[in-house]
């Protein structure tokens, strides 16, 4: 399963402060939307630079399927916002956001299954 979103224009980035989990970075996307004047309605790509702490994730294709941690590696957390059609983009149940990890150092990205961000990271929400 893949999703693409053409992003014509991303807002200026924004620190985030320290996240300690999905949960914790969804509420801070969340923020950052309705302060540039998003409603409830949304639906956006974003993107985060930053080290991961510890990142839990999952690779459902070849190289190699599996369950991976990676701990202290810069990467760039991509995903989708969404408070409406949740199910069609596989938002998880009770969250906000559908997020994959890429790790470009190490040449490999999955799916999240928990995240803590070192302090730093710089977030990137869809302008259009």
């Amino acid at each position: 399963m893949l999703q693409l979103v053409k992003v014509r224009a991303w807002r200026a980035e924004v620190a985030l402060p320290s996240i300690e989990s999905l949960d914790v970075l969804g509420a801070s996307i969340a923020e950052h939307a309705r302060s540039v004047g998003c409603g409830a309605e949304a639906k956006l790509a974003y993107r985060i630079v930053g080290r991961a702490k510890r990142a839990e994730w999952s690779l459902d294709t070849l190289p190699r399927r599996g369950e991976y941690v990676t701990e202290g590696e810069p990467l760039v957390v991509v995903g989708l916002f969404a408070t409406q059609d949740q199910a069609r983009h596989f938002v998880p149940e009770g969250r906000s956001i559908h997020a994959h990890a890429v790790f470009s150092a190490l040449g490999v990205a999955g799916h999240l299954k928990a995240l803590e961000l070192e302090p730093g990271a710089r977030l990137q929400i869809q302008a259009r």
